[in-house]
């Protein structure tokens, strides 16, 4: 039998480990070189344009070209153009804040600082359980993809809440896809919680401050092109988080969450009792619970498990804003 401390010292290891198995991520330097200039004024990781260079235009959180403060303040993506009003940056240049960053030298970008920080839930630290009693909360990472709109559908039947950590490019479209910009829309329309997990699930730890800040507000503009906000919640690819990931999530206003409970899901596809044991075995009315919803196994046996599991015992299935005790005002920001 599994204990709750071992499954928590599984955590790290197992999501390190079994997130290499599911995707390999795409280097932001690699995503970055890929980008053209932009003809219809659109830019950033969500768009797949930069902003034209001889112009300095930067390129907004929103995913706009444009060189006032709106464009080149709090989340200018400075891999797609300057984050400086009338200056130097981008690519190969030094302007804002920030020193080395992008792609192939110093690249600008403004402190995106300045951010709201409401509410008494932490930013920039590292949460692993629920604050909430009687209440466990259901995290879905890697996604939207085929599968979601399945499981969206049996939470629905059971009357269940739980939070969806998205990528931009993972599996497979990418976020910006009309049917994804459709599940984000359903995803909160229905109840749910939309976190940050980066755009291109890499290991944020091999990432400078400049790219890490770039990860985040790609994101931002795709999330935001659907639902017309971005989350305050994210979640680290690999649980990797060190002191340079908690300086900008910080900065930029973000909670950072992990879990005390790891079904292990990515690694028992072929065995999905596994992943039902290690649920039932340690389910507790804490519990922050990692599974995703890029699994068919996950979505069609592992999910229905959980919630009736949750249900019998008597505790409610919730979102992680929720069961931190958040208001959902404060789950996003405009």
């Amino acid at each position: 039998m599994i204990s709750p401390i071992s499954s928590v010292g599984l955590l790290w290891l197992s999501t390190y480990f079994g997130a290499l198995v599911e995707s390999t991520a795409i280097p932001p330097s690699t995503i970055f070189s890929r980008q053209s200039q932009t003809t219809d004024g659109t830019c950033g990781g969500g768009n797949g344009y930069r902003c034209p260079t001889d112009s300095e235009k930067c390129c907004s959180q929103w995913g706009w070209c444009g060189d006032t403060a709106e464009y080149c303040g709090t989340g200018c993506q400075s891999s797609f153009g300057s984050c400086t009003s009338g200056g130097t940056g981008g690519t190969g240049g030094t302007g804002g804040t920030g020193g080395t960053g992008g792609t192939g030298g110093t690249g600008g970008t403004t402190d995106p600082g300045g951010r709201s920080k409401p509410g008494s839930v932490p930013y920039g630290s590292i949460i692993t359980s629920c604050t909430v009693g009687g209440v466990v909360a259901l995290t879905f990472d890697d996604g939207p993809y085929i599968y979601t709109s399945q499981l969206l559908d049996l939470l629905a039947q059971f009357g269940a809440k739980a939070t969806f950590f998205v990528n931009g490019q993972n599996w497979g479209a990418p976020i910006t896809d009309g049917s994804n910009q459709d599940l984000l829309r359903r995803m909160v329309n229905e109840g749910h919680q939309v976190g940050s997990h980066t755009w291109s699930h890499p290991s944020l730890s091999t990432l400078s401050t400049a790219d890490i800040t770039t990860q985040m507000t790609s994101l931002e503009s795709a999330i935001s092109s659907a639902i017309g906000k971005y989350p305050t919640y994210m979640r680290p690819p690999y649980f990797d988080c060190g002191d340079s990931c908690t300086s900008v999530m910080n900065t930029l206003g973000y909670h950072i969450i992990i879990a005390n409970l790891d079904t292990l899901d990515w690694a028992n596809t072929g065995n999905i009792q596994v992943s039902k044991d290690i649920f039932s075995q340690n389910v507790a009315p804490n519990s922050l619970v990692l599974a995703h919803d890029v699994h068919q196994t996950t979505v069609a046996t592992l999910a229905e498990h959980m919630i009736v599991e949750s249900q019998n015992r008597g505790l409610r299935l919730v979102t992680v804003g929720e069961c931190l005790g958040d208001p959902a005002e404060n789950w996003y920001r405009t």
